[in-house]
């Protein structure tokens, strides 16, 4: 399945795990902590860990890279 999903959109996907916030108030510049609108289900850093650890793992079995970026990291959003 991981393979079909990457072979399928040109050999790249995006995968957002955790709580999003909306893209308008993602660069709207404004503080994030309060606002409503966020979907996703929220983890713990710890379950993130274990799921870019088993993501990673699966996706390197079939052959595929992965790069994580993470919305928190200022540097990951130019």
């Amino acid at each position: 399945m991981i393979a079909a999903i990457i072979t399928q959109h040109h050999g790249e996907y995006v995968f957002r795990i955790g709580a999003q916030p909306s893209y308008i108030k993602l660069f709207a510049g404004e503080p994030l902590d309060d606002t409503d609108g966020w979907s996703g289900v929220p983890r713990t850093e710890e379950e993130l860990d274990c799921l870019r650890q088993e993501i990673t793992r699966t996706v390197e079995e079939v052959g595929g890279k992965v790069c994580w970026k993470d919305r928190r990291d200022s540097k990951s959003l130019k």
